[in-house]
């Protein structure tokens, strides 16, 4: 599409969906002109959600195939957007990009003819792919992070609370708030055998994965190519 020129161009139809644009060459085509806001998603995507081709319904080895070739269009688009300076709509597509991945990941686990090992790399990749999900939004969607801060602070608060009656909820909170940031315990509260410490514990480890993952798909959201 070098030199194409889109003024005017509506890219998506009356429900959004936008064209097949898997292996586009974008150089030297500007995107700017295009009200990308039309498209909700685009055709690559469309249909590879669909469960049925021609009335039949699609194979395992069909589905794999337009789905990775829907994950290529919205990587392809986004980083084109990007190139541009459309940073909005390329987070956008490049989300987009992210979900239909770890479809990707569970379609490859259930193909036939697939070795034992595959099969664990691949659901250990959809697995670890809905936890960047859950906890961050692959980095897209950085409040969820905050929400599950949120929850594991107070559910051991109140976990503390009733391991040891003889806490305060002020002091349950300030031991869950310093536990899952690292400070560990407080030697005068509880001794390192105790339950509280092994909760105290336990919550560090959640802490530092959490917010680990959360530097991670931030750092590859704003720095990643």
């Amino acid at each position: 599409m070098e030199g194409a020129y889109l003024t005017g161009v509506i890219m998506g139809d009356q429900e959004g969906i936008g064209p097949w644009v898997a292996d586009t060459i974008w150089e030297n085509v500007n995107l700017a002109v295009v009200k990308w806001s039309q498209v909700k998603k685009l055709r690559d995507e469309y249909d590879a959600l669909q469960g049925k081709l021609n009335g039949q319904v699609k194979d395992r080895a069909i589905r794999l195939d337009e789905h990775e070739k829907a994950v290529r269009a919205n990587r392809q688009l986004a980083l084109a957007l990007q190139a541009q300076g459309l940073n909005e709509h390329a987070t956008r597509f490049a989300y987009h990009a992210q979900r239909l991945q770890r479809r990707v990941f569970w379609l490859q686990m259930i193909q036939q003819r697939v070795k034992l090992r595959q099969r664990g790399q691949a659901l250990s990749s959809w697995l670890f792919s809905w936890f960047l999900f859950l906890i961050a939004g692959y980095g897209y969607r950085p409040e969820r992070s905050f929400l599950a801060y949120l929850f594991i602070i107070v559910f051991f608060t109140v976990f503390y609370h009733q391991l040891g009656p003889q806490l305060l909820w002020n002091e349950a909170f300030v031991i869950s708030m310093t536990a899952f940031h690292g400070r560990g315990f407080f030697p005068s509260t509880f001794s390192p055998g105790d339950p509280l410490a092994l909760a105290s514990a336990l919550e560090a480890f959640i802490g530092l994965i959490i917010e680990v993952t959360l530097i991670a798909t931030i750092t590859q959201r704003f720095f990643g190519k």
